[in-house]
């Protein structure tokens, strides 16, 4: 990774574009290539630099003869107008960070993700990404407990789930409670690090009762899985598939919040962490959601 971080360090777009989707590029063509831009761009800031008129302050005499800099220097009044400036360097757009992301084999993909991560171009923020008024701790701890009474008793799990919910639905936000509930049927239905099927069909059912066909609920579930298995567990993203299949599947989450999720960039810009990989990774579901689309509106 020190490859792609000295690559996204060149000032240069052109050659930044060019160096960023080349995945055979060595580790030490790629210090030579820095080297080489670096040396040019520094002889260019210099030549910008020293390009400078001397300008007299309104009112001010003018003094012929000597040396202009020696002038200005005596001359107090006098500032330096620069004919220009360096331009700062060129931001990484979506399509060259999806065009990085293609060249690498999917195991890669994750710490190149975390070379993007901190190129933040879209700042807005949304309701569905800030943070909860809960300490982390807190909701977490809400949810692990969850997790543990849908694991403990298979017969009872889901009434006493209920009951549960029903004592600390007031006591959280509905962005926490709603993460609460996703993160632990998600959790509760893993066996070594892998989606139980069986599992995640019958506690899913949980989800549908709280986010209740709404929409904005339903992208906060969305949001909720793709932290947990991309961000904070760090899962198999085999996980994320499937999950998402699963809800699908089970009609637990609408296919207009499916679709929502993916493309209003708006809601969690591509450079949010996590989010370029997630999307990437569930490119076969989106693509098997089309084609439902299709043989649909054929019917």
């Amino acid at each position: 990774m020190i490859r792609d971080r000295l690559v996204l360090g060149i000032r240069d777009e052109e050659t930044r574009k060019q160096l960023i989707c080349d995945a055979e590029l060595t580790l030490d063509t790629a210090i030579a290539i820095c080297r080489v831009n670096e040396h040019a761009s520094a002889l260019k800031m210099k030549s910008v630099s020293v390009q400078t008129t001397l300008v007299p302050e309104q009112g001010d005499k003018i003094t012929t003869g000597g040396n202009a800099s020696e002038n200005w220097k005596r001359t107090k009044n006098w500032r330096r107008k620069p004919k220009s400036k360096a331009t700062a360097k060129a931001p990484i757009s979506n399509d060259d960070q999806r065009a990085a992301l293609d060249k690498r084999p999917l195991g890669e993909r994750a710490k190149f993700a975390e070379v993007l991560k901190p190129m933040n171009q879209n700042k807005k923020n949304s309701m569905f990404l800030s943070s909860n008024s809960e300490s982390t701790a807190d909701w977490r701890k809400l949810r692990d407990n969850l997790a543990k009474i849908l694991q403990a008793d298979p017969d009872e799990a889901m009434e006493e789930a209920h009951a549960f919910l029903a004592k600390i639905e007031g006591s959280v936000s509905k962005k926490a409670f709603i993460e609460i509930v996703t993160m632990a049927v998600i959790k509760a239905s893993l066996k070594d690090g892998k989606l139980v099927g069986r599992q995640i069909n019958k506690f899913d059912k949980l989800i549908l009762k709280y986010v209740d066909n709404t929409e904005d609920l339903e992208l906060i579930c969305l949001f909720a899985i793709k932290n947990f298995v991309v961000k904070e567990a760090a899962l198999e993203l085999s996980v994320l598939t499937e999950s998402f299949r699963n809800l699908y599947d089970d009609s637990i989450i609408s296919v207009e919040a499916f679709k929502k999720w993916k493309d209003d960039t708006s809601i969690e810009p591509l450079e949010s962490e996590g989010r370029l990989l997630a999307t990437k990774t569930l490119e076969p579901f989106y693509v098997f959601l089309a084609e439902a689309d299709d043989e649909e509106e054929e019917s």
